[in-house]
C-alpha cells in the first residue's frame, strides 16, 4: 500500500495559513481547538492536508468527524491522518487506514518516561510515544493515559523528522506478524 506523507515546520512568527482556501467543513473542524496556538498548529496541518489531497485526488473532499473525534473524508478512497505539535505538522494519505504522530522533543521527567514507556532516555520515550499514538490513530481508538494501545495487526515505523522532532507512521501489518 502506498503511503504519502509530509512534514512542515514553522517559526512562531510565521503568518497563519490562508484559511479561506479550505472547504467550510475543514474550517469548522478547526474551531474545536480552543487555544489559539493549538488552532494555528492544526491550521498548518490542514493546509498541508489540503495541498496533498488536491494533488492526489484533484479535489478536496468534504470533511466529517467520527463520534470519537477522528476526522475523515465523506467521499473518495483516501484515508488520512494528521498530527501537529509545537512548530510542526505531519500528514499522511493512503488507500487504507493510516496513522501518524509527530512530537517536539522536550524534557520529560524520569518518572513519566518509566511510567509511560518503560524508557530510560528521551529518545526511547519519544520513539515509543509517537509509535503508540500513530497506532491509535490508525485504529481510530487513540491511546490511554499510560500510552497503551491495542495495536493487533498494526505496525508503526519511526520516520525521518526535522531536528528536534520524532515522528512515526502506522499501518496494517502486511506480513501478518504483529
Amino acid at each position: 500500500m502506498e503511503i504519502q506523507y509530509n512534514i512542515v515546520t514553522w517559526e512562531p512568527q510565521t503568518p497563519w495559513p490562508i484559511m479561506a482556501q479550505l472547504p467550510q467543513s475543514w474550517q469548522a473542524h478547526l474551531q474545536h481547538h480552543k487555544q489559539e496556538d493549538k488552532r494555528k498548529q492544526a491550521a498548518f496541518g490542514y493546509e498541508l492536508l489540503f495541498k496533498m489531497v488536491v494533488k492526489w485526488l484533484g479535489v478536496a473532499p468534504e470533511l466529517a468527524v467520527t463520534p470519537a473525534g477522528k476526522p475523515y473524508f465523506l467521499t473518495g478512497d483516501v484515508h488520512f491522518s494528521i498530527s501537529h505539535t509545537q512548530g510542526a505538522a505531519m500528514v499522511a494519505l493512503a488507500q487504507e487506514p493510516v496513522g501518524v504522530d509527530i512530537e517536539k522533543i522536550r524534557p520529560i521527567s524520569a518518572h513519566m518516561m518509566e511510567r509511560v514507556a518503560k524508557a530510560q532516555n528521551q529518545e526511547v520515550f519519544f520513539k515509543t510515544w509517537v509509535s503508540r499514538e500513530a497506532m491509535g490513530k490508525c485504529l481510530g481508538t487513540g491511546i490511554t493515559i499510560t500510552g497503551q494501545v491495542d495495536g493487533a495487526g498494526i505496525v508503526a515505523t519511526c520516520v525521518r523528522a526535522p531536528q528536534g522532532y520524532m515522528a512515526a507512521i502506522a499501518q496494517k501489518n502486511r506480513s501478518g506478524v504483529s
